[in-house]
């Protein structure tokens, strides 16, 4: 299993907004996959129109999942009607490194 990032935009409105939640949750329940966080950052202005749209929803859900499933989610992911852009990240596993000073502390 890896640690995964999707990053959604989805249209301002918050009724698309729910909609949309509730499609992209209950096709993670289908391929089993497990929701670590969701982060709702709200409603934020695009650098750009994206599909006449100059600002967005944004949320990003924490994911445990394996790999081979991912790629069923992006094809899931292409076809959701009110879902501007997305993004699929693999989480980087880095261990904690302690940072030291001159003296060694």
């Amino acid at each position: 299993m890896k640690k995964y990032e999707v990053a959604c935009v989805i249209e301002p409105d918050e009724t698309i907004l729910e909609e949309c939640k509730v499609a992209i949750t209950k096709r993670f329940e289908e391929l089993k996959i497990e929701v670590l966080d969701t982060l709702d950052m709200g409603v934020r202005p695009t650098s750009y129109p994206l599909k006449k749209f100059n600002s967005a929803h944004y949320v990003v859900y924490t994911l445990n999942s394996p790999p081979d499933v991912i790629s069923s989610l992006r094809s899931y992911l292409l076809l959701v009607k009110n879902l501007l852009r997305f993004l699929i990240i693999i989480k980087d596993e880095k261990k904690e490194t302690k940072v030291q000073n001159k003296d060694g502390e």
